[in-house]
């Protein structure tokens, strides 16, 4: 009886091993790409080694070719939704030292860095800019277009991770817990005493424990991504 409490404890870890590697697959780093103007895109991180605040989730901003721009070193926190595609400024607040820029993407140049917004703001009316509405990590998808290639390499990030880092190797556990199911209701079938019979259920429920998550994991894939 001591194997069947060995494959007790087993179990339990597995269902411990399962949660941790679907959960860990979910905090990867990577990165998501929106459509700016016709000067820049944007990059969102979450979380990425990019960001230079305090927090691991940021905005950066790149030319097309993902070329870094003139003089701007820091992510940013949040950014000017661009009132048409040919609109060349910008005005973000830094994430390494919260200063307000306003920068023209199209001669890459900054017009004006400065810790008060306000100062930022009239710099910023003097270019006849309408007020600015801020686009961040959180409204990202609804204020910006994500690129083709953004989607479909998160798609692939994500199902890659599920199905290598989760689904893969965990299969093998589930498959071994159910041909111990299987054997302990042979053995209470051939006479055996109940304890198999209610082994045969224990031993089961790490294989339904592996469908849920499998299953659930998949559904929270589609709904972060759709």
């Amino acid at each position: 009886m001591k194997a069947n409490y060995r494959s007790i404890f087993l179990a339990l870890l597995f269902c411990l091993i399962s949660s941790k590697a679907f959960a860990l697959a979910g905090i990867a780093e990577r990165s998501s790409y929106f459509h700016y103007n016709d000067y820049a895109q944007v990059e969102r991180g979450h979380p990425s080694d990019t960001c230079t605040g305090k927090t691991k989730w940021c905005l950066g901003l790149s030319k097309k070719n993902l070329r870094g721009l003139r003089g701007i070193s820091s992510s940013f926190e949040e950014l000017s939704v661009p009132p048409d595609s040919a609109s060349p400024y910008f005005i973000g607040r830094l994430s390494e030292n919260d200063h307000w820029l306003v920068y023209d993407l199209q001669q890459e140049s900054i017009i004006l860095e400065h810790p008060n917004y306000k100062n930022a703001l009239d710099t910023w009316r003097s270019l006849k800019q309408k007020d600015p509405i801020f686009v961040n990590v959180k409204n990202t998808s609804e204020l910006l277009i994500e690129t083709e290639e953004s989607i479909d390499r998160r798609w692939k990030m994500d199902l890659f991770l599920w199905f290598f880092f989760g689904v893969l190797p965990l299969s093998i556990f589930a498959i071994m817990f159910w041909l111990a199911s299987r054997q302990s209701a042979r053995k209470y079938q051939a006479g055996g005493p109940i304890a198999y019979r209610i082994l045969s259920y224990l031993f089961l429920i790490p294989v339904f424990g592996y469908l849920y998550l499998t299953s659930s994991s998949l559904w929270r894939i589609i709904e972060n991504n759709w």
